[in-house]
């Protein structure tokens, strides 16, 4: 299943509307829906607060299930991102005073997925994940 979304006030939410239709079809167990929700809600936030989208910006959300694995492509307009080479410190193991602000998302990602891969193509960001079913 595959959505574009334009850029605006309700993209969270209707990329999260979409891993739900995506969850009704494909049946998937409620862990799993969960799993695949919290990513996409990390993916948005950060190309929205971090990616510099424009107005005419979108999301591309694409998702298949086969062999008992859940395969999403996320694709961007943001500015250029390599979140496998320049990913924050993951600093989960310091106490929660001594960590920064922030950066918690991409080892969050990083959990719960697996072939997590990064694409820079005709401009835009691509993301290609597995999460096991």
């Amino acid at each position: 299943m595959q959505r574009k979304l334009q850029y605006g006030p309700l993209l969270t939410h209707e990329a999260v509307e979409f891993v739900e239709q995506v969850g009704l079809a494909y049946s998937l167990a409620p862990t799993v829906r969960h799993r695949l929700t919290l990513i996409v809600e990390e993916l948005v936030s950060n190309s929205v607060n971090h990616g510099k989208m424009k107005a005419d910006g979108h999301i591309e959300l694409d998702v298949e299930v086969e062999n008992d694995i859940a395969s999403l492509r996320y694709v961007d307009t943001g500015i250029e991102f390599d979140p496998i080479g320049n990913a924050p410190q993951d600093d989960r193991h310091l106490a929660a005073i001594d960590r920064r602000v922030g950066g918690l998302g991409w080892p969050l990602i990083k959990d719960l997925s697996t072939n997590l891969s990064y694409l820079r193509q005709d401009g835009q960001n691509q993301i290609t994940l597995s999460l096991a079913l």
